[in-house]
C-alpha cells in the first residue's frame, strides 16, 4: 500500500492546475542541462554584437551535444540537434566544422550524424514550428535546438500591434514546446548598438523586452577593455559573468570574470610600476595602465596584502622588489 505522504512524481508538462498540497507532496524530475552550469533545458536567448563569435559558440555546442564532447569546459551528454544556420551556406558550414574538428593523423573524426544542420526555414507564422516538431517526434533523443538567428523566424509586425506583446507572443511557442519537452532551444539575436544606461546586460539585448520576458534564460556575449565575457541569467540557474577566450573558432572559459579582471589589473599595475623607479599615485597608475582610478585604489590594497606593493608616504606606492 502506498504511503500517503509519499511523493507523486509528477506525469503531465501540460498541466496548468494544483492544488497546493498535493503540489507540496508531487515530485518533479531535476533540471535538465545541455551544459551544466551554462544552458539548461527552456529557451535560451543568446545575444551578441556581430562579428563577435556567437555564432562559433552556436557550433561549439551543437558540436558538443551531437557528439558528447565538451564545451566551455563541461562534458556533454549526448543526443540529436538540429541547427537552423539560417546566415551561413552549407560551404561556410563545412568549413566551420572543419575548423573545430580538424582532421588529425591516426585520430578518427568523431561522429557527427547526430547533428543536422539546415540553412532555411519558415517564419513562426509560415511553419516553423510544425517543421521543428516533425524533427523531435523522428529524433532518437533529441536535446538541443539552435535558432540563428531569430530575425530570420521573426513574423512581420503588423502596423496597430504593440511591441511588446508581438515579440512576446511570437516565441511563446518556442518557449512551451521547449518546455514540455525538456528541449534546450537557443535563439540567437543581436545586441543594441548604445550601451545599456544602468549598465545591465540584458538591458542591451535587441528588440523589447517582451523577447527576455519570454525567455528562460538570457546569455549575453559581448566585449569590453577587458576582454570578452558570456554573463547570464535565468528563472532556474545561477547567474554568472565568466571570461572568455576566442581561438581559432573554439570559445573557452578562463574563469569567473572578476577574478580574470583582478589577475589582469594586477599584471598591468605591476608592469606599470616596475618600469619607473619613483613611487606613483593611484592617478598616475590608471593614467599609464587604462585602469578607472577607483580600481587602481581597491587593486592596490588586495596587492598590498599579498606583498607585491607597498605604501610610501601619502597616497603613493611602489611595487616590492623580489630578491633574486
Amino acid at each position: 500500500m502506498t504511503n500517503a505522504t509519499q511523493p507523486k512524481a509528477a506525469n503531465d508538462n501540460r498541466r496548468t492546475e494544483y492544488n497546493a498540497e498535493d503540489l507540496l507532496q508531487t515530485e518533479f524530475p531535476p533540471l535538465k542541462w545541455a551544459v551544466k552550469r551554462y544552458i539548461p533545458e527552456g529557451l535560451i536567448v543568446l545575444a551578441g554584437r556581430p562579428k563577435l563569435g556567437k555564432t562559433w559558440l552556436a557550433y561549439n555546442t551543437a558540436i558538443a551535444i551531437a557528439t558528447g564532447g565538451r564545451v566551455l569546459g563541461v562534458d556533454c551528454e549526448q543526443g540529436d540537434v538540429l541547427q537552423y544556420s539560417l546566415e551561413d551556406n552549407f560551404r561556410r558550414a563545412k568549413s566551420r566544422i572543419l575548423t573545430l574538428l580538424p582532421p588529425k593523423l591516426g585520430v578518427p573524426r568523431p561522429s557527427l550524424d547526430r547533428l543536422t544542420i539546415r540553412t532555411d526555414a519558415p517564419t513562426m507564422d509560415r511553419g516553423f514550428m510544425k517543421e521543428v516538431t516533425e524533427w523531435h517526434s523522428r529524433a532518437e533523443n533529441p536535446r538541443l535546438l539552435i535558432i540563428d538567428t531569430h530575425a530570420k523566424i521573426k513574423e512581420q509586425r503588423r502596423g496597430n500591434q504593440d511591441p511588446y506583446l508581438s515579440d512576446y507572443s511570437a516565441i511563446v511557442p518556442l518557449q512551451e514546446f521547449s518546455g514540455e519537452h525538456g528541449l534546450t532551444t537557443i535563439l540567437v539575436t543581436h545586441l543594441r548598438k548604445m550601451e545599456s544606461a544602468s549598465g545591465d546586460p540584458i538591458e542591451q539585448v535587441s528588440g523589447t523586452s517582451g523577447i527576455t520576458g519570454a525567455a528562460d534564460m538570457i546569455m549575453v556575449l559581448d566585449r569590453d577593455q577587458s576582454g570578452a565575457k558570456l554573463y547570464g541569467r535565468g528563472r532556474d540557474a545561477e547567474e554568472y559573468e565568466v571570461a572568455m577566450q576566442f581561438d581559432g573558432g573554439l570559445w573557452t572559459v578562463l574563469g569567473d570574470a572578476s577574478d580574470v579582471a583582478q589577475s589582469e589589473n594586477k599584471r598591468k599595475i605591476l608592469a606599470a610600476m616596475r618600469c619607473t623607479d619613483t613611487s606613483m599615485s593611484p592617478a598616475d597608475i590608471a593614467k599609464e595602465t587604462g585602469i578607472k582610478p577607483g580600481t587602481v585604489s581597491t587593486t592596490l590594497a588586495r596587492m598590498a596584502e599579498e606583498g607585491l606593493v607597498q605604501k610610501y608616504g601619502f597616497g603613493v606606492w611602489r611595487a616590492i622588489k623580489i630578491a633574486a
